[in-house]
């Protein structure tokens, strides 16, 4: 049986790397928080290329203002802004580290 050469080997390597890692990040992910009660909020964070790092129409969703203690919150905040849903610009141009805070009440 032929074997590829190590030329080979390596431009195979290369590419699925180049392909792989040379991506903008493109991915989201949700979280539930839950007070035990019937309440209950799904926030979702990720990264895309047709995103940007503010408000995204048809793509991002404001949290409402928290309501005033005891009643349980819970909201992503990104730029002092409340978000059920924040997606933010994932070009692969701009890996830079984004830190997403979280409010909750109870």
């Amino acid at each position: 049986m032929n074997s590829p050469s190590p030329y080979a080997k390596f431009f195979f390597v290369f590419f699925v790397t180049a392909g792989l890692f040379g991506q903008a990040p493109n991915f989201s992910a949700s979280i539930s928080a839950n007070s035990g009660g019937d309440e209950s909020y799904v926030m979702t964070f990720g990264f895309s290329p047709a995103a940007t790092d503010s408000f995204d129409t048809g793509m991002d969703s404001y949290a409402p203002p928290a309501p005033p203690p005891p009643a349980f919150d819970a909201a992503l905040v990104w730029s002092g802004e409340r978000y059920y849903t924040q997606i933010l610009n994932g070009s692969a141009d701009d890996l830079v580290e984004h830190q997403y805070g979280y409010f909750t009440c109870l």
